[in-house]
């Protein structure tokens, strides 16, 4: 079963939940609150047990200054060998909102990359945000979404992605009714029709789209 990744490579490190108790938020201004990157996680771990979703694995990096804080959590929530995880980052320097991503699987990048299914949470740290009240509206939003991300996921993998469409010959040529058949050429033909990436062949439906895409627009 493929995990959440959580990726430290511009700057920051990673680090235990216990560790980001030693983290100081800086002093707030009339129009900006920040929120201690411990709390947050703290916060939003009990917000989901009181719906009784355990988190299974946690994983969490700060920058060097301790003002960002990126994390990844997956949940024991399951279905059909795929996990759903959750996403964090929120930033006290102002240069980025609280916000939470949720999907089968996440990714969190210290360079910003923040791709999941749907984003429940994008706050601004004004002086009277909740952070009680935001979270709950999320994991509501989060707990909502689980049955429409599992019926895309059963929908995608009803595709047949090696099945190439009726107006494409095996020679690599797009046939069309109003003119003569437009070649890819031998390189780009080769990519699409015998790809060396394993992406096209993968059982995850949307990483061998991704992947049938980039070898047809090269």
């Amino acid at each position: 079963m493929e995990q959440s990744q959580l990726l430290a490579h511009c700057g920051s490190s990673k680090i235990t939940r216990e560790e980001l108790k030693v983290i100081p938020a800086p002093a707030g201004s009339a129009t900006h609150q920040p929120l201690p990157h411990f709390e947050i996680v703290g916060a939003l771990v009990e917000t989901l047990s009181f719906r009784q979703i355990s988190v299974v694995r946690e994983e969490y990096a700060v920058t060097g200054d301790g003002m960002k804080m990126f994390g990844v959590l997956d949940l024991e929530t399951t279905f059909d060998g795929c996990r759903f995880s959750i996403g964090v980052r929120n930033s006290n320097d102002k240069s980025m909102r609280l916000a939470l991503t949720v999907g089968y699987r996440v990714l969190v990048c210290d360079n910003m990359a923040f791709p999941g299914d749907f984003t429940p949470v994008l706050a601004k740290h004004t002086k009277h945000i909740s952070l009680v009240d935001i979270l709950s509206v999320g994991v509501d939003r989060v707990q909502r979404n689980f049955e429409p991300i599992r019926n895309k996921w059963t929908r995608g993998r009803g595709r047949v992605c090696r099945t190439i469409p009726r107006n494409w010959s095996s020679t690599g040529h797009l046939w069309r009714a109003s003119s003569q058949p437009e070649t890819l050429g031998p390189a780009r033909s080769q990519r699409v029709f015998q790809p060396s990436c394993r992406g096209v062949y993968s059982a995850n439906p949307l990483e061998s789209d991704s992947t049938f895409s980039r070898a047809f627009s090269r």
